[in-house]
């Protein structure tokens, strides 16, 4: 089997995962078990190992308490719980827990403070799920294009297969490692508070802490 037909192999299980559209989400609430099971199930093509798993509990109860998400209603997670599990799945992979808070951050303030409270998540993961579809079907061209770069590569003519993999791999790690940092630089100038609110608000906090009672004891 040639490098091309043994990459595209490997790709084809990767590209039987279409996403979680929002339709084939219960919209009945969900205990936390239930939550990891559809999680392990949809997202299973993810999985290096078959003992993997997508999500755990603990995780799930930390994404809350770090206001990734939102917390569970009478112990169940509805709807809009699920979508915002699936983008944290997705963005953990490449983003900080710092960096996932800076961006869904006005996106749980409105969920908060929003009579609607699936109306913010629904949104958001409409557009995700439709872009997702669009970037994994560009991702897939790319592929193809890298590897016939790599072969028209002359200092490659005579590589083994192992030392033709590892230039492949290498290419997807930069291509990964640039948009990474361009995620990270995006977070940075639009999404972190400006230093002078971190300042004020830090005098602010200041202000508020009560002195401390004098010893009147002799």
């Amino acid at each position: 089997m040639d490098n091309k037909k043994e990459i595209n192999r490997l790709l084809s299980e990767l590209t039987e995962y279409q996403g979680i559209p929002a339709t084939d989400i219960p919209d009945i609430a969900l205990y936390m078990d239930q939550v990891t099971t559809f999680m392990d199930k949809k997202l299973k093509v993810f999985k290096r190992r078959d003992d993997d798993r997508i999500l755990t509990k603990t995780m799930i109860n930390n994404y809350t308490k770090a206001r990734l998400s939102i917390p569970p209603v009478n112990k169940k997670y509805e709807k809009e719980h699920i979508m915002l599990l699936t983008l944290i799945y997705h963005m953990k992979q490449i983003l900080s827990a710092n960096d996932m808070k800076k961006l869904f951050g006005p996106v749980i303030n409105k969920i908060d403070n929003a009579e609607d409270t699936s109306h913010s998540a629904e949104n958001l993961y409409g557009i995700f799920t439709a872009m997702e579809k669009e970037q994994l079907e560009l991702f897939d061209a790319n592929v193809n294009e890298i590897i016939t770069q790599l072969s028209s590569n002359s200092d490659l003519k005579d590589a083994t297969k192992k030392e033709f993999m590892i230039m492949f791999i290498l290419t997807l790690v930069i291509q990964a490692e640039r948009r990474k940092n361009l995620a990270e630089k995006l977070i940075d100038v639009f999404f972190s508070e400006p230093q002078e609110q971190k300042d004020k608000k830090k005098d602010e906090d200041k202000g508020k802490e009560k002195p401390k009672q004098k010893n009147t004891k002799k």
